[in-house]
């Protein structure tokens, strides 16, 4: 034994004001009258793992409630999990603390560090493997089977199950992200339209910069264009238009100032002066004539100008005042879309490869359960009939599903047929409360061969069954008990007299309020226990002497294993 429950201290909690007890390494049963408060005892260790605390947890009149368990932890494994969780000093002992106050606040502390209830959860985990007469019920939902048949696969499942789990993990969210990819690329198509018709729209203008600047000005000289004509024309008419223009002229009078600069040499400035003014002139005259040719006289210009200012000044309100820069704009974002899209390809590729990983994990899993559940049902079948249902069939259908999970894509369901010859129905509609408590241990006692949890409770597992029955499972639970430490809450007298360690539970009270308290028997007081299980609250010597007969018998069967 490498992990066993020592001692249980519990205080106030329910009807118990105060009792500490010291569990034996294997078969420890705890049996009383209905109504003595059996089940606390079990509750109250549950709530010391860090299980919820009932309603009325709290001993009446108390401020708070508190359970302290001690485990022997020796095995080099278990003290390593153990410390990667920060658990350290287990060199005598691990113990557990915990309190709840009548305000709600709870106080959870290992070796006496204060610690969280998930801390406390994750550390009991392995510790203690707790089973009532209410986990019968998970027979009964169909969905709870595939949790209980991966209990009995082989532990190998586990490490392919964290994998499928951390797989599923980035699948929902690269699916996230792939949903995300496609409202991206709805709304990214939409923007592409809307580009498209930009560059489409700005293109057909044909627009060049500073256009509308330079329309501008044409359409400010085609509104007094025919004006212009006439007076550019006429000056051009008259610096160059013919005999008189003012060119020849004077060109003719500067031929004069040169002849005459000749013969005085003080006409030179003037004549130079007066040579550049022809210069001059001349040039002006160009340039007038350049003017003139360009003045639009023809009919519309003012019109076609005005259009395409028109133009301008939509697409201007349309895509801002510079359109040519929007449309620049709009082939950047283009492109952009592009390298998005080309994400979005990597990542429904990446999306696809997950599914691939996961369908494969799923399909080596659904293999795993498949398997065991052959096996399991084998064994299950064993113990049934060891429990009194000779000829019983069990089967664990394993099925795959549309879709999959963090746990795969099985569905799986248990089921049974309890007579020989009978047809296999679903054991949620099929079989009796008796039946289910003994499928129940039956499953139990196969987990236990694999389980690495050493400590079992067992809290009125044995609802339902009586005589020959409840003799098999006794007998069973004292086989379990041989590599596993077992509390058992019963009201069997045969569980109760394969008991290797035996305690009595009983309400008392002195007049004041109730209380619960718990004291070890043996010897005579265990027997009286047991025949007052057989016979009731009326203790004969018949049931005497059948509760040593049966205290023998079962000592007999012990020394047998």
């Amino acid at each position: 034994m490498i992990k066993l429950l020592i001692n249980l201290s519990v205080r106030n909690v329910a009807l118990i004001d105060a009792l500490s007890v010291e569990f034996g390494p294997h078969l420890n049963v705890v049996s009383g009258e209905t109504g003595a408060g059996k089940s606390i005892i079990m509750g109250a260790l549950g709530f010391a793992l860090g299980g919820k605390a009932s309603r009325g947890f709290i001993r009446a009149g108390e401020d708070a409630a508190a359970v302290e368990a001690l485990f022997s932890v020796t095995n080099p494994d278990a003290r390593e999990n153990l410390s990667a969780l920060g658990v350290d000093g287990c060199d005598d002992g691990l113990l557990v603390f915990r309190s709840l106050s009548a305000a709600g606040k709870s106080v959870c502390r290992i070796n006496g560090r204060v610690v969280s209830v998930a801390l406390l959860k994750e550390a009991a985990a392995g510790l203690v493997d707790a089973h009532n007469q209410h986990e019968s019920h998970s027979l009964l939902d169909p969905a709870k089977h595939i949790v209980l048949l991966d209990k009995l696969c082989d532990p190998g499942i586990d490490a392919r199950k964290e994998r499928l789990s951390a797989l599923f993990d980035e699948y929902r969210s690269v699916s996230a992200q792939a949903r995300g990819a496609e409202e991206e690329a709805t709304r990214r198509e939409r923007r592409r339209a809307e580009l498209r018709e930009t560059l489409a729209e700005v293109n057909a203008a044909k627009l060049y910069p500073d256009e509308e600047t330079e329309l501008a000005a044409r359409r400010e000289r085609a509104s007094y264009a025919e004006r212009l004509g006439e007076l550019i024309g006429t000056a051009v008419g008259r610096l160059s238009g013919g005999d008189g223009d003012a060119r020849d002229r004077a060109g003719k009078a500067l031929a004069c100032v040169t002849e005459a600069a000749t013969l005085d040499n003080s006409l030179e400035p003037l004549r130079e002066r007066f040579a550049a003014m022809c210069e001059e002139l001349t040039d002006i005259s160009e340039e007038l004539s350049d003017y003139y040719d360009k003045i639009d006289l023809e009919p519309g210009a003012l019109d076609a100008i005005e259009e395409r200012l028109s133009i301008i000044r939509a697409l201007k309100r349309k895509y801002g005042e510079d359109v040519l820069a929007a449309a620049a704009s709009a082939e950047t974002e283009l492109s952009e879309f592009e390298r998005e899209e080309i994400g979005a390809e990597d990542n429904a590729a990446k999306k696809k490869n997950l599914e691939r990983e996961i369908t494969a994990e799923c399909a080596a899993i659904s293999a795993e359960r498949k398997r065991s559940a052959e096996r399991i049902a084998r064994e299950v079948e064993t113990s049934l009939a060891e429990l009194g249902m000779k000829g019983a069939r069990f089967r664990i259908a394993v099925e795959r599903r549309a879709g999959f999970t963090r746990g795969g894509f099985d569905r799986v369901e248990f089921f049974i047929a309890p007579n020989v010859g009978g047809e296999l129905k679903p054991l949620a509609t099929t079989a009796s409360g008796g039946e289910m408590s003994r499928v129940m241990l039956a499953l139990k006692s196969v987990l236990a061969a694999a389980d690495s949890v050493e400590t079992l409770v067992f809290d009125e597992i044995d609802t339902g069954i009586s005589g020959k029955t409840a003799q098999m499972a006794a007998e069973m639970m004292a086989r379990l008990s041989r590599g596993r430490q077992i509390l058992c809450v019963t009201h069997l007298p045969q569980i109760a007299a394969m008991a290797d360690d035996h305690f009595l539970i009983e309400k008392k009270s002195d007049g004041g309020a109730a209380r619960t308290t718990l004291t070890a028997l043996e010897g005579n007081s265990s027997v009286a226990e047991v025949a007052r299980l057989i016979s009731g609250a009326k203790i004969t010597e018949s049931s005497l002497a059948a509760a040593s007969e049966t205290r023998r018998m079962a000592e007999i069967f012990k020394n047998s294993l």
